[in-house]
């Protein structure tokens, strides 16, 4: 799983817990480099599998997408793009 999340994602930049608080819910952060979707809307159901279970021991999960969506969306003509919140069951994409 580990090595299929981290083909799907650019530069193969797997999602890792960068900062934990005991003391505060939700109070992970999770880094991650920006899913290959591309035009075609790709998807990889280990990807998707592996942030829901981050959502499950994180009381959610928050994707928050520091580009601009123009961007975002530009990434897309090169390989790139973002979550899509259907296909990431509990996780909302900020």
């Amino acid at each position: 799983i580990i090595i299929d999340c981290s083909n799907f994602r650019t530069k193969n930049r797997f999602p890792v817990l960068s900062y934990f608080n005991e003391n505060l819910s939700n109070g992970n952060l999770w880094r991650c480099s920006q899913p290959k979707i591309g035009l075609l809307n790709n998807r990889n159901k280990n990807d998707e599998k592996y942030l829901y279970q981050i959502s499950q021991h994180s009381n959610g999960l928050i994707v928050y997408d520091a580009r601009s969506s123009v961007v975002a969306m530009a990434n897309r003509f090169k390989g790139g793009g973002t979550e899509n919140p259907d296909n990431y069951f509990g996780t909302k994409i900020v």
